[in-house]
């Protein structure tokens, strides 16, 4: 054990205080201010499935816009689903909340995809960053103090 001299008690070897909770965290990991709480040992298996869980929606709700503009440009410009420029999609994009305007929703939906995959980007990285703290078997303290010597 070591002693917390901010806690004013002895803690588990692998405790680190954080200055955010002003608590000790076994096994510390980060003070995560989206979910405004420290990650540590009790905690991260479930921090951990909210950023693969997070990641995997955001994926496949980028995933479902790109198929549905391609599908749109594909019916709309390479003859459609009936020959003539209509069907499916196009049909479905008219009518979508009354626009009447297909292109402006193929538009709408197009910067939803754009900012969708920018957030893609972002939780594959810290996916991506987890996955390889796992595999050093190292928290992201750790990794952060490895790196500034």
């Amino acid at each position: 054990t070591k002693y917390c001299w901010v806690c004013q008690t002895n803690v588990h070897e692998q405790s680190m205080h954080c200055k955010f909770c002003d608590k000790c965290v076994t096994r510390f990991d980060h003070h995560c201010m989206w979910l405004n709480t420290c990650v540590g040992r009790a905690n991260y298996p479930y921090f951990y499935r909210t950023v693969v869980s997070t990641f995997a929606f955001v994926a496949v709700d980028a995933a479902t816009l790109l198929g549905i503009v391609v599908a749109y440009f594909v019916q709309a410009y390479g003859g459609g689903a009936n020959g003539d420029g209509t069907g499916g999609q196009v049909d479905r994009m008219t009518n979508w909340f009354g626009a009447g305007v297909p292109m402006v929703v193929a538009i709408v939906n197009i910067v939803f995809f754009v900012i969708t995959f920018g957030s893609v980007s972002l939780l594959g990285q810290l996916f991506l960053f987890h996955i390889n703290l796992q595999r050093e078997k190292i928290t992201t303290y750790e990794y952060i103090i490895r790196e500034n010597q």
